[in-house]
């Protein structure tokens, strides 16, 4: 009787996370089916930028180092 008792137990606690498993399921459905605004296109701001600006808009952007430089490159 006590494996008997186990295995109820344990159905029990499957069926319980299954029925978690259905909610959260539904809920991410839900999620995914709201409408979303595309994002704007920065890319259409770019091409009225001076070269410069666009350098110094992509070191903001990576944070490169000023003070290092390359000594020398050579393609493999």
């Amino acid at each position: 009787m006590n494996r008997l008792h186990q295995i109820e137990s344990e159905l029990r606690a499957l069926d319980e996370r299954r029925s978690e498993l259905i909610r959260e399921r539904e809920r991410l459905l839900a999620v995914e089916s709201l409408p979303t605004e595309p994002a704007p296109n920065a890319g259409a701001e770019s091409s009225s930028l001076s070269p410069g600006d666009k350098i110094a808009l992509f070191l903001s952007r990576f944070r490169c180092r000023e003070d290092v430089y390359p000594r020398l490159w050579e393609n493999p």
